[in-house]
């Protein structure tokens, strides 16, 4: 079983949201190259269970896993709030920098 994720607040859209998150990896040598886990619009960090962690010591790389707004143990979706198409490229874009 995976260890148990962190969280961090955070402004998106104009609220502050919770997103829940797991670094794999944590004592690598710098400059170690990561790999950011993305999940799908149904998913979270713990649909992945244990793969990013396997392939990431099968590399010797460090990875981040994170379940989206609205996803996992992230802050939801505020009731009748209605998101775009390109929904899951905008998280990417702007709230994953931060």
């Amino acid at each position: 079983m995976p260890p148990p994720t962190s969280f961090t607040d955070l402004l998106f859209g104009g609220r502050a949201v919770r997103i829940e998150w797991r670094e794999i990896g944590r004592d690598a040598p710098p400059g170690t190259p990561w790999i950011v886990f993305l999940h799908e619009g149904l998913g979270s960090a713990a649909a992945w269970r244990d793969f990013p962690d396997r392939l990431c010591a099968a590399l010797g790389w460090r990875g981040l896993v994170y379940s989206r707004p609205g996803y996992g143990r992230s802050t939801p979706r505020a009731p009748g709030e209605r998101w775009n198409a390109d929904y899951l490229h905008r998280q990417a874009r702007e709230l994953l920098p931060a």
